[in-house]
């Protein structure tokens, strides 16, 4: 196996889950990620600008997916949780999962002709995304 070539994962059984509910309906979700802002150390005597990392920016996360309101479907359980923090745990297709919490805003995308509708839940990061280890 010393030859085995490494490749990437697929997003295929990527789940989410909000709260107690893991998600059924999910097209896509946004980035996770703990970018710092850069505060400002350059001096007058410096050539170059220089920074320092700052605090985790709080940013948005988004997961997209399927609308469906009847009761039990994603975008009724996710505007029920509007206003309040809720974890947020996605776990990767190997197994690792990715955790943080945030407050939901859940919205209808744009409805067009013959089209799906869609629903969109941009949640505001109330901690840092947390990288865990492998589920058995």
């Amino acid at each position: 196996m010393a030859n085995e070539k490494i490749m990437g994962l697929a997003s295929i059984g990527v789940k989410v889950t909000v709260g107690a509910k893991e998600l059924k309906q999910h097209t896509s979700i946004g980035d996770m990620s703990n970018e710092k802002d850069t505060l400002d150390a350059t001096t007058m005597l410096d050539e170059v600008e220089k920074g320092i990392d700052g605090l985790i920016k709080s940013g948005d996360f988004e997961i997209q997916g399927l609308y469906n309101g009847a009761e039990g479907g994603d975008y009724t359980v996710l505007k029920a949780l509007e206003g309040t923090v809720v974890p947020i745990v996605v776990t990767t297709p190997d197994g690792i999962t990715h955790s943080c919490t945030g407050i939901p805003n859940v919205s209808i995308s744009s409805v067009g002709v013959n089209a799906v509708i869609n629903y969109s839940a941009k949640f505001k990061l109330q901690s840092k995304w947390v990288d865990g280890t492998a589920s058995a």
